[in-house]
């Protein structure tokens, strides 16, 4: 969607106007007093702003909306990591003690 001339409602600027929307960041023209201000996309809609135009109210909500499942699912995957790099240190551990034993072992003497 383009939101370029799309008026928003901020919280506590007021009234303005979207001037760009570009790499997860949405600028938008209040009036002289405070100028333009630059805000995370899709964020922002979840607290501070706010559109009169249904379709764009619902874009942003479906954008936050797959932007959390994207984090949550990034989440589980550094998780998941962590585990596996948990486990292959115990295994590296257990491997070590293993040699350490096997050489720390008395060897029988030949005759």
């Amino acid at each position: 969607m383009n939101w370029v001339n799309e008026q928003i409602y901020h919280t506590g600027y007021g009234h303005g106007i979207v001037v760009s929307h570009i790499d997860g960041r949405i600028s938008v023209l209040f009036s002289e007093a405070i100028g333009e201000k630059s805000f995370l996309y899709p964020e922002a809609f979840e607290r501070y702003l706010k559109t009169a135009n249904p379709s764009f109210q619902e874009q942003a909500a479906a954008d936050l909306q797959l932007k959390r499942e994207q984090l949550a699912a990034e989440k589980i995957r550094q998780e998941q990591l962590r585990i596996e790099g948990i486990h292959k240190l115990a295994e590296e551990k257990l491997a070590a003690k293993s040699k350490a034993r096997k050489k720390a072992a008395p060897r029988k003497k030949k005759n």
